[in-house]
């Protein structure tokens, strides 16, 4: 059985393709189709391995998957706007880059302002990455993934804490 702490999320499925069961998915960072082999899904809460029959790459992070098993498009419905879950083993690994994609669903605290807020996406169409944070007033915040900025993280309880500049929260307003 799949546990929870062996996997995180990665992409999410999108619409189907064609009519034997191919999936249009994306994935929250580029993905190395050599090392995939299979993905997980959440199905009525159990961790669900799809073994990876076929796949074609759209883009960096975006593929077409054939899943075993799966074999019309009505099969294949049921995934839809899913999440998909990879393994622990293939997150980003190098020593000094970490996959930021990691800590979507983590809330951020900052030093000065208290809870900010829910990193729900990650930008990465500017030259600085950013964090997506959803706060409880329904606004979208975006903050630098910038290392000076955090002073801890507690996986436990997915907590990053900061401590951002003042002023930095403002400007997205």
């Amino acid at each position: 059985m799949i546990r929870k702490e062996e996997i995180f999320e990665a992409g999410k499925f999108h619409k189907t393709h064609g009519v034997k069961g191919e999936l249009s998915c994306s994935f929250s960072f580029p993905v190395d189709s050599s090392k995939l082999s299979f993905i997980v899904s959440n199905i009525e809460g159990i961790y669900v391995p799809f073994f990876i029959e076929d796949m074609r790459e759209k883009t960096s992070t975006s593929l077409l998957l054939k899943l075993k098993n799966i074999n019309t498009d009505e099969d294949a419905r049921f995934l839809l706007d899913s999440p998909i879950y990879l393994p622990n083993e293939l997150r980003k690994t190098d020593d000094e880059e970490v996959d930021v994609a990691y800590f979507i669903h983590f809330t951020v605290v900052d030093a000065n302002c208290g809870k900010i807020g829910v990193i729900t996406a990650i930008d990465d169409s500017t030259p600085n990455t950013l964090f997506c944070v959803d706060t409880e007033q329904g606004e979208t915040l975006y903050i630098p993934v910038a290392e000076e900025f955090f002073l801890s993280i507690d996986e436990s309880t997915k907590t990053i804490y900061m401590d951002l500049p003042i002023g930095l929260l403002t400007l997205n307003m």
